[in-house]
């Protein structure tokens, strides 16, 4: 029965080519961050972020008469959601969605 001999060349050729593709996988994530970065906004924005409402025209029997503006987003309370909507969050995310 013959033995199996792997070649010491070969073992580094195939280190040196993992260690190229991890380099190479390394690199391409830095330049797309990189590429990317200047077009995010800051964290500080984020947490002042306003939603954009319509202007909202009423009656003077307070009767909704129309909306104006490009964007039409009500902010709505965590008690205000479906329980459905939170549910489906909730399967999305993990298990310890509210320990964290």
């Amino acid at each position: 029965m013959e033995k199996f001999h792997i070649n010491k060349s070969f073992i580094v050729f195939i280190s040196w080519s993992f260690f190229t593709i991890v380099i190479g996988l390394i690199a391409a994530l830095a330049a797309v961050f990189l590429y990317l970065s200047p077009n995010l906004p800051s964290i500080a924005l984020l947490k002042e972020l306003e939603l954009q409402t319509p202007l909202r025209i009423y009656s003077i029997d307070n009767k909704l008469i129309g909306e104006f503006g490009e964007k039409r987003r009500d902010p709505v309370s965590i008690d205000e959601t479906p329980q459905l909507l939170l549910d489906a969050v909730l399967a999305a995310e993990d298990d310890a969605f509210y320990e964290h």
